[in-house]
């Protein structure tokens, strides 16, 4: 038991420091052809769009995308590896057991599949009624004299 728990530990350090290490190696390739590419444009690029933005693209997108890449791959990853071994396993004890668990499984995905549908049918509807919402609260607050003007605060409240 002592050396399963040991070359488990070895394993996930050598795991997080592969992760780690592939993803900042993306990470500086992604800068350093974002850089590359927006030094190369034309100068009215430069008066579109301003500096500020660029830099915080260069930095937070790139780093958003390279510790996605490095969490989501290990997580898919690992229990993967994990469900592959403990199929062999399972067949190796009793087959017959392992198919009556597929079922279960099976039946799980099933459900997994219909909640998902569903949870992103409401999702789609939560997401429009905050566009709703976002409306209401830019047209009231743009025009925040006019409400004022007519004292029509409580009318976009009950909008927003």
């Amino acid at each position: 038991m002592f050396i399963v728990v040991c070359f488990s530990g070895v394993f996930a350090s050598c795991r997080a420091y592969g992760f780690n290490s592939l993803s900042e190696n993306l990470g500086e390739d992604l800068r350093n052809d974002f850089y590359s590419d927006v030094i190369n444009k034309d100068i009215p690029f430069f008066d579109d769009n301003k500096t500020g933005d660029l830099i915080s693209r260069m930095n937070n997108d790139i780093n958003q995308v390279k510790s996605g890449f490095s969490t989501n791959i290990s997580m898919v990853l690992r229990p993967t590896l994990t469900m592959i071994i403990n199929l062999v396993i399972m067949f190796k004890l009793s087959w017959q057991l392992s198919l009556i668990t597929f079922c279960g499984v099976a039946l799980s995905a099933f459900w997994n599949q219909f909640f998902r549908a569903r949870l992103r049918s409401l999702q789609k509807e939560v997401q429009k009624q905050r566009g709703e919402m976002t409306v209401a609260a830019t047209e009231s607050l743009q025009n925040i004299r006019t409400v004022k003007a007519f004292a029509n605060e409580e009318e976009e409240s009950s909008k927003f």
